[in-house]
């Protein structure tokens, strides 16, 4: 708490920001390359390396893994809700859903046979056994459900916005943000309209907690407050930083080797 009332002064007046002094100070490591990776809400770490996906705790202790080796590549790993874990294959088209221990809850989801060309993008939503899905091949994002009757879809998106390139879905307050780095990040609602944009070109990645959005830009940390639209930036401890986990205090930075977790006071 006392890091997020510090980062709300930070990005409300440049005197605060004068007044605050960060410290990054590392916790533990891991060496993987090549990873794909998660953080919960309880600081949990989910990764991949070498055909195998790893549970660790908030102190790097190894709690779970299972073998990938049936999978071709996992694109993502959603973890919002940390007792339903969500695994997305782009190459397989394929959806498989995990329980806290690692084990298989269900039949995995073939996309290619619910009415999908070529899906890129997949998270969860905050919707009960929802997923929002971005067919590329179709230009369309699908709010996607197992019951058709409640699947939400947003046509031409690339029309619709004026994208070219679309490399992360978001949802955060029934919101849903589009990133693409060559125009900025398009903030539409669940139904498809544009209710806000951010003019920010070359990110990637973000994630939002309490209000603040956070993305890498060469080797900083920026933070922009989504109510005052203010912006600050914290240079990061390492270089080449990948991506970025964050939750409260912790920041978990991924470089090519691996991942470092800090605190920051």
């Amino acid at each position: 708490m006392r890091l997020l009332i510090a980062l709300y002064l930070l990005l409300s007046s440049t005197v605060s920001f004068t007044q605050v002094q960060f410290t990054w100070s590392e916790i533990w490591s891991i060496a993987a390359s090549q990873s794909v990776c998660a953080l919960d809400q309880y600081n949990n770490f989910y990764y991949t390396h070498q055909q195998a996906l790893f549970k660790v705790d908030s102190t790097g202790k190894q709690l779970f893994s299972q073998s990938i080796k049936q999978w071709s590549g996992i694109t993502a790993i959603d973890v919002r809700n940390p007792m339903k874990l969500f695994l997305f294959s782009e190459d397989q088209q394929v959806i498989e859903y995990l329980d806290n221990t690692l084990t298989k809850q269900q039949e995995i989801v073939d996309l290619s046979h619910e009415g999908f060309s070529f899906v890129s993008k997949a998270i969860t939503s905050s919707q009960p056994d929802k997923v929002w899905l971005f067919d590329t091949d179709n230009s369309r994002v699908v709010l996607y459900s197992k019951k058709t009757t409640q699947r939400q879809q947003i046509d031409n998106i690339y029309g619709l916005l004026g994208a070219q390139m679309i490399t992360q879905l978001l949802e955060y307050n029934n919101q849903l943000y589009i990133v693409d780095p060559t125009k900025g990040i398009f903030i539409l609602d669940t139904y498809g309209t544009m209710v806000n944009f951010l003019d920010i070109k070359g990110v990637f990645f973000i994630q939002i907690e309490n209000d603040i959005l956070y993305y890498l830009k060469e080797r900083a940390l920026h933070f922009v407050n989504l109510t005052t639209k203010t912006s600050e930036e914290i240079m990061l401890p390492i270089e080449g930083v990948k991506r970025f986990y964050k939750n409260g205090q912790r920041f978990y930075l991924q470089t090519e080797k691996g991942i470092k977790v800090y605190s920051i006071k």
